[in-house]
Formats: structure tokens, sequence, C-alpha cells
């Protein structure tokens, strides 16, 4: 191997361990943002499967008690509302 390759491979290597160092400190940071964003999915999913049981409440007594039983079926439909709003945000 004549000396211009030995320095461009100690070159390339210097660089290689130079960027490796570089971005380990950025996957952690990015599995960090990823396990931050799994949690809040879980939390939208648990929000949006209680809003989707309060609506499904709301639909199954309404065609028997509407429209005498409006007010009772009002608080249920608004926590649905609420829950989806905070699914989604």
């Amino acid at each position: 191997m004549n000396p211009k390759s030995k320095w461009n491979l100690v070159f390339i290597l210097v660089i290689m361990a130079a960027i490796g160092v570089a971005c380990s400190g950025n996957t952690d940071k990015a599995n960090k943002l990823v396990d931050e964003a799994n949690k809040l999915i879980d939390e939208a999913s648990a929000l949006s499967k209680t809003a989707e049981t309060k609506n499904n409440e709301v639909f199954d007594k309404l065609p028997s008690s509407y429209p005498e039983g409006k007010d009772a079926l009002t608080t249920t439909a608004k926590e649905a509302v609420d829950a989806y709003d905070k699914a989604s945000a």
C-alpha cells in the first residue's frame, strides 16, 4: 500500500469516528422523543376509547329517552366531546 493510500485510509477512519461520536448524542435524543411520542399516543388512545364509550352510551339511550331525557344525556355528550377534544390535541 502506498503512503498516499494509507493517509487517505487514516483520514477516512478519523472522519467516520468523528461522525459516529457526533451522531451518538442525537440518537439518544431521538429515542427520548420517540418514547415521549409513544406515551402521548397511548394517552390519546385511552381518551379516544373513553370518548367512544360515552358517545355510544348517549346514542344507546337517545331513541328511548329523547326529548324527555335530553338533559340527562347532555352531560354525557359534553364529556364525550371533551374527551375527543383532548384526544385530538
